[in-house]
């Protein structure tokens, strides 16, 4: 824990104690109130200092109304709430006025909180790493002696940096409507005391020269402790370069000669100097085996140690699987004859390496088991080989690793005093390259379970904890896994309400007790359960901005309701998901001690609501873009979103268009404005409302369009897995600047989308297991406000069903990834109406975003029928599409999976065919990041074909995207 921490940590602790000192000095006042009866609480009177606005505070007080068994419990319950705020000089007193109503009379100070730091300086230091530095922060409380240490802070600082004479002036400007305060620390830097000189205390002359010259680049700049730093560690990595492994930088220190300069002094002790030279080896180079010595002697030696070099050259062979590896070395020590000013004496190890071979296990046996079987033995040993090993190679690791898996396997099954000698590694005199390996085995007693035994808990809840421990009676006894059995019913009795139960006797001679033979064995959990709690109160802390309602809704607790465990981890998870707060702590607290009731004290701190996003970039589909967004993530402390995005993109291709278009290549900018406003619990009902006005022009395949669109979504969540939206969203499209003038035209659609989720992954960024399931049907009719004319008139319906699942292969490392998306759309207009039939282009189905299939670009894979022409062409009654997607992914590291893939998809008219599906192979990474995998795929056709051009489809595609799958 640094420094800082401690000090706020320490800070926050006085000043709770000396409220609480104060709180049981105000406890004069009840002298004649009987502490053991009961306490009404009719009013509360609340005298703030310090701020304006005393609102907050006041209500915090109120919430005290109400009755209380005695006066312990509401002394706890003001501690509770002092807790919750930041106050200081605290008093409390009971007063009874006429008709006997009792008055709680509280008064306190509230200090200032930081808003804002600022640094003043002539010279550049950036705020973050400033701000970092500071004991006062922003956010916290203003505190004069904190203030002052921070002055003292800056002030080394600049220091550090040359600037010795350095003054610092602390300025506060205050928001007293707010109960805050801004900190200006303005700096006179003085003039910098420059480096003019430097002192080398070091054995060669030489070296001496070659650090003097690093060292100059510093000559004539202000003395900057950072900088030097740098520069000693360049010089470290020179000498370590030059061979000095074991030279050490004694001593350096800056000494200050005059106003405005000083020499800078360095001892150095070098050490001998080692050079090493590799002979007879071909499966590592010379430079793999030196950093390989280096690395070796970097780990706390003060001297060559040749055995231990050895031994590290012996392993580094033995690793991939290369045994009797026999090395020998020779020293010779000698000048540099290059280099006359050196006369340093070099000590030159010359390794001679005779590299041997891989060992093939001929035989591998273990003897001794008579309760085992053997091929139960054998098959452990395979079940966990090493690579080497399973491909049949001597592993010695893996071969001396195994005594303790087979040891391990011996107790699981138990017999607890069984021995495993070896392994006896023979190599083979007639063969030298096989190898045969022997474990003897002595298993003694096998222990069996005569009966578990589980007290002191409630009788209906005996059986329910015998079925999820491992150890069962009348089978082997396992003792590896007894403290895990213990924590299984400890944990099982607090999800049943049990909060607090735990084992009585911890003993391991308490807990299993043996037979005079060791041949069985009973095992005894006596339990102390303590009594079940209940919900009495939830008290929320640290939500200045936000609304304590906010925090309560997403609480499914109700007072008297059983608290376990998850109970109070899903609070948690489901706070996080606000996405309002940095931190949350989930804990209990006292409360009605006879009704075995407690607090839930929930203590959360808030993030910044506003923020402002600005992101250049360059898509495939679209070009050159830029985006920018500002929003607020809390309006009105209600957890309620408003944002405005902006986004333009010129694009650099215009392959996606038809012909017509290419030729033209007409550069245009598109643009996408939208207005947002997301409001949960519209109503104080567990529904999600959102809102959003939306402008932009986009360029499609035959035509341009400018739109504007209002949507309005309700969202509700089931449960933890099932979730549904019903979406209404009215649009007003021209399309413009058509290749064919019949679509030039104004559009205007309206339509509802329910759609209803089914999510069983077990993670949404990098699913290892789990499926999918999404389906969705938009429908536009003249009733919901879609256009209706003599020449047009839109009614279509358009169903999706998107399905993902995840197969795990290989624990951690290996996915096995399918997607199958499939979708109908049909113009519903009457057959005898007179006007233009058919599903506007625009809402035609293409296979591009989630549904892309990579390798092929937009105008490639969304043609249909025989003359191959783009989907948008024809006047489209009835139409399908498929999509399909298979993608094993391997961990590379924590934030990097590799894929390869196979895509499949088309769309259709009228008729699906899928024999003519087009594909694709190819590999991809995956970066993955807080929302979702950014993606690099390059995707391979299988069958190129040729376009109506009469020109052969491209080999493939570079897709960039926001992981989808």
């Amino acid at each position: 824990m640094n420094n800082y921490f401690m000090k706020v940590i320490i800070v926050k602790r006085l000043i709770f104690i000396i409220v609480l000192i104060s709180l049981s000095m105000s406890t004069s006042a009840l002298a004649s109130t009987d502490p053991d009866s009961y306490v009404q609480i009719d009013s509360v009177e609340v005298d703030c200092k310090g701020v304006k606005k005393c609102d907050y505070y006041i209500d915090r007080w109120k919430s005290l109304v109400g009755g209380y068994k005695d006066l312990y419990q509401l002394r706890e319950i003001i501690k509770l709430t002092l807790f919750q705020i930041n106050v200081t000089q605290f008093e409390y007193r009971l007063f009874k006025e006429e008709f006997a109503k009792t008055i709680l009379h509280v008064s306190f100070y509230v200090p200032p909180v930081v808003n804002e730091i600022k640094l003043q300086s002539n010279i550049a230091v950036e705020s973050a790493y400033f701000k970092s530095i500071l004991i006062l922060k922003e956010g916290s409380v203003f505190s004069t002696d904190l203030d002052l240490k921070n002055c003292e802070i800056i002030k080394n600082f600049f220091r550090e940096r040359g600037y010795f004479n350095a003054k610092v002036v602390s300025k506060t400007k205050t928001w007293p409507e707010f109960n805050k305060l801004d900190l200006l620390y303005t700096v006179d830097e003085g003039p910098p005391i420059l480096i003019k000189q430097f002192e080398v205390q070091v054995s060669n002359k030489k070296v001496k020269k070659r650090i003097i010259s690093q060292l100059n680049e510093l000559n004539g700049t202000p003395y900057d402790l950072l900088k030097v730093k740098f520069k000693i560690d360049e010089i470290e990595k020179m000498l370590i370069e030059s061979g000095y492994l074991f030279s050490q930088i004694q001593e350096y220190n800056f000494n200050k000669q005059s106003e405005n300069h000083g020499i800078l002094n360095l001892k150095i002790e070098l050490g001998e100097r080692y050079v090493f030279t590799f002979l007879g080896n071909s499966i590592y180079n010379v430079q793999e085996l030196r950093e390989l010595v280096r690395e070796q002697l970097k780990k706390g030696q003060k001297s060559f140690n040749s055995a231990q070099i050895k031994k590290t050259l012996n392993d580094m062979y033995e690793e991939i699987g290369i045994q009797n590896t026999e090395i020998k070395f020779e020293l010779v020590k000698k000048k540099d004859l290059r280099d006359k000013e050196d006369d340093s004496i070099i000590n030159n190890y010359i390794f001679k390496i005779k590299e041997g071979q891989k060992i093939v296990i001929e035989k591998m046996e273990i003897t001794g088991n008579k309760q085992i079987e053997s091929e139960k033995l054998i098959n452990l040993f395979t079940k966990n080989a090493s690579i080497l090993v399973s491909r049949n190679f001597y592993d010695k690791r893996y071969i001396y690793d195994f005594k303790d898996m087979l040891r391990k396997y011996y107790i699981e099954n138990g017999f607890m005093y069984a021995s495993v000698d070896g392994p006896e590694v023979k190599f083979s005199e007639e063969k030298p390259t096989k190898v045969s390996i022997h474990y003897q085995v002595k298993e003694d007693n096998q222990t069996m379970i005569e009966e578990i035994n589980v007290t002191g808990i409630p009788e209906n809840l005996i059986e329910k904890s015998l079925e999820i421990i491992t150890n069962k009676a009348l089978t082997p006894l396992n003792t590896s896994v007894v403290d895990q059995d213990i924590k299984r019913v400890i944990e099982f009795l607090r999800e049943e309400g049990y909060y607090y139960a735990n084992i009585k006797e911890n003993a391991p001679d308490k807990i299993i007790k043996f037979s005079l033979d060791l041949k069985r064995a009973k095992i005894f959990f006596n339990m102390d359960t303590g009594e079940k709690i209940f919900l009495s109160k939830v008290i929320v802390a640290g939500n200045d901005r936000t609304k304590e309602k906010v925090v309560k809704r997403e609480i499914n607790m109700r007072e008297g309701d059983v608290i376990t465990p998850t109970k109070l981890e899903k609070i948690k998870n489901d706070l996080q998901g606000l996405g309002v707060f940095s931190q949350i702590n989930v804990t209990l607290v006292p409360g009605e001690v006879e009704n075995n009731r407690v607090n839930i004290l929930i203590s959360v701190q808030e993030k910044e609501s506003g923020y402002i996003e600005l992101a250049p970039g360059y898509r495939t589909d679209l070009g050159v873009k830029f985006s920018a967004e500002v929003g607020h993530r809390n309006v009105s402390g209600l957890n309620r979103t408003a944002s405005f995005k902006g986004q333009v993109n010129q694009r650099t291709d215009f392959s996606a268009f038809d012909e017509k278009r290419q030729v033209r290549a007409q550069k245009k900018l598109e643009y996408l404005t939208r207005a947002n406003y997301i409001w949960p619990y519209i109503f104080n009902y567990p529904l999600t409302f959102q809102m959003a006005a939306i402008g932009s022009r986009k360029r499609y395949y035959s035509f341009d369009a400018d739109a504007l669109q209002a949507q309005f979504t309700l969202s509700k969540i089931f449960s933890e897995k099932i979730y549904g939206d019903l979406s209404y969203q009215l649009e007003d499209i021209i399309q413009k600047d058509a290749s064919d003038s019949k679509d030039n035209k104004h559009l205007r659609i309206g339509g509802i989308t329910p759609s209803i989720t089914l999510d069983l992954r077990d993670n949404h960024i990098s699913p290892q297991k789990g499926a999918y399931f999404n389906l969705s049907n938009e429908w536009a009719n003249p009733n919901l406000f879609s256009q209706r004319k003599k020449d047009l008139e839109i009614n279509y319906y358009k169903l999706v069903l998107r399905n993902k699942f995840y197969f795990p292969v290989v624990t951690d490392f290996a996915v096995l990834a399918i997607s199958l998306s499939m979708g109908r759309q049909q113009d519903l207009v009457d057959k005898s109406s007179a006007g233009r039939k058919g599903v506007p282009g625009i809402k035609l189905f293409r296979l591009n975003g989630v549904d892309l299939i990579r390798g092929f670009r937009d105008d490639e894979i969304n043609r249909v029928g025989i003359e191959g022409r783009d989907i948008d062409e024809y006047q489209v009654g009835r139409a399908y599409f498929l999509s399909f997607k298979l993608e094993p992914r391997f961990v590379v590291s924590e934030n990097l999976i590799l894929a390869v893939f196979y895509d499949a998809g088309r769309v259709y008219v009228d008729h699906i065919d899928p024999d003519s599906m087009r594909n694709s192979i190819g590999v991809g990474f995956k970066y993955l990041t807080p929302i979702g995998s950014l993606d690099f795929d390059y995707g391979i056709k299988l069958w190129r074909k040729q376009m109506p051009s009469g020109a052969i489809e491209t080999p493939g595609a570079f897709n960039i995207s926001i992981g989808f799958f």
